[in-house]
């Protein structure tokens, strides 16, 4: 199963750049990257992580039902990070 890395905004150029880090730094591993097509195109300050949250959220339900061995939420800023916590169960670190 993949390691999927979500990018929070819209903006597949970022997601791309992501998942090619990531794969670079872990050839090994299944990596695979998902864009949060309604969130804003970037995430620039509390605004748009509020902007993010839904969306995100959303998202990450949909991917948890598909299976995968984990879902990484790539953005500088702790876009949902507590309401994902809750949701999922997932003991972050922030």
């Amino acid at each position: 199963m993949p390691h999927i890395f979500v990018n929070p905004n819209s903006t597949a150029r970022m997601t791309d750049a992501i998942v090619t880090a990531a794969r670079m730094a872990a050839p090994n591993i299944d990596i695979e990257g998902c864009t949060s097509m309604h969130g804003p195109p970037a995430i620039q300050g509390a605004e748009d992580g509020a902007a993010a949250t839904k969306p995100l959220l959303e998202l990450l339900a949909m991917l948890s039902k598909e299976g995968v061995d984990s879902l990484v939420i790539s953005c500088f800023a702790a876009v949902a990070v507590q309401r994902c916590d809750n949701a999922f169960c997932l003991g972050s670190r922030h």
